[in-house]
């Protein structure tokens, strides 16, 4: 029998370099990319099977087209001009 295990998962306020939102949008970004990996990989295995290579290569623009969104986003959230004050390292 596991026994229950809890975590602390309380952000630690003196080691914070960038706020919530920042590091969702940057988490979300690796997520995407290593997404955008595991498609190739997909299209690789499919080879041959034409409605497979299909979907893995619609799916692969579709994930291409939110990634490149998503670093438009990024670009403009750490622009010097942006509204929202960011925390800097003491």
């Amino acid at each position: 029998m596991l026994a229950n295990h809890t975590m602390d998962c309380e952000p630690r306020n003196d080691t914070l370099s960038i706020d919530e939102p920042e590091q969702d949008l940057i988490h979300d970004l690796g997520r995407r990319l290593t997404c955008l990996w595991s498609y190739d990989r997909c299209i690789a295995m499919a080879s041959g099977q034409t409605e497979l290579l299909q979907f893995w290569r619609l799916a692969k623009s579709r994930e291409q087209e939110n990634i490149d969104r998503l670093k438009t986003m990024i670009e403009q959230y750490f622009e010097d001009d942006s509204p929202t004050p960011r925390p800097r390292y003491s």
